[in-house]
């Protein structure tokens, strides 16, 4: 392994966030949220959810971290609802 590590983001080869070897992210490779075969949740949702599913899913997460971020975990769980928003934009934007 390198220096650092890239996390790629749906398929893009533009890196959504660098970081050293050592650190964990919690907003875009949170490990509390893969199984026992690595599979992230988010991937399972988007797999099984129809396309409006995944837009209400998208949205509804967006808000709930936008509406609890001053009482619970601040700027990361703004940038929690930015993913969020990213997924929702990048959704609409493959539909035009």
């Amino acid at each position: 392994m390198t220096e650092e590590t890239k996390l790629y983001i749906d398929g893009t080869n533009e890196p959504y966030v660098v970081l050293g070897k050592d650190e964990h992210d919690v907003i875009t490779n949170p490990s509390h949220y893969k199984g026992s075969q690595g599979i992230e949740a988010i991937e399972v949702h988007k797999n099984f959810l129809t396309e409006e599913e995944l837009r209400g899913y998208y949205k509804g997460n967006t808000l709930k971290y936008l509406l609890r971020e001053r009482n619970k975990n601040g700027l990361e769980d703004l940038k929690k609802a930015r993913k969020h928003l990213d997924w929702l934009i990048e959704l609409e934007e493959k539909n035009d």
